[in-house]
């Protein structure tokens, strides 16, 4: 444990505080600086640790289930506030969605293949929820729809009445084609005549 020492630290660029340093700790080669602010122990933000938690995030972990594998790791809401603070944060966290939506996949593979009749519906519901959570990480390759991007140049209403105006015109022909057939009158606009 290091000694104490003050820090000046600003929060937010609003007003500058002051916290003691208490101690750093060690997880598995990963050093956890932590800091004393309000009688509360919490870990600042290093590179490393940012990398650390997007790693975790891309295994599956949530914020509330990294907080439990250690104390010293920062509290979902801390997570959240780095994201605001550090924009190199927000960009790992960014990079590890598509490892995690390929983790989910496996998951999702390997849910199936234990599914047995005793727990089939409990698998149906975790299924169905891993699916929704990838068609909203990546829509594009995990989504129900089709995502069309259509760029037309000119204009796009002289363009639809004239698509309408060339379909009236053949339910016209077909109609009147059809009156024809029955041996009823047709008009010269394909309208059916009343004698």
């Amino acid at each position: 444990m290091a000694g104490k020492k003050q820090v000046a630290v600003a929060d937010a660029g609003i007003a500058s505080i002051t916290i003691q340093s208490t101690d750093r700790e060690e997880l598995d080669g990963l050093v956890v600086n932590r800091v004393t602010y309000q009688g509360r122990v919490k870990p600042v933000y290093s590179a490393e640790l940012g990398q650390a938690i997007a790693l975790l995030v891309a295994a599956g972990f949530t914020f509330a289930e990294i907080r439990k594998l250690n104390d010293a790791l920062p509290t979902p809401s801390m997570v959240t506030g780095w994201r605001v603070k550090h924009p190199e944060f927000r960009l790992l966290l960014e990079s590890a969605r598509p490892a995690l939506a390929e983790n989910l996949l496996h998951e999702l593979i390997d849910i199936s293949r234990d599914t047995r009749k005793e727990n089939a519906v409990a698998n149906k519901v975790k299924s169905d929820n891993i699916k929704w959570i990838m068609s909203k990480m990546n829509s594009k390759v995990f989504g129900d729809k089709l995502e069309m991007d259509v760029k037309v140049k000119g204009d796009m209403a002289g363009k639809l009445e004239a698509a309408r105006r060339r379909a009236a015109d053949r339910r016209r022909v077909e109609q009147a084609g059809a009156l024809t057939q029955a041996g009823l009158p047709v008009d010269s606009e394909g309208y059916a005549t009343v004698e």
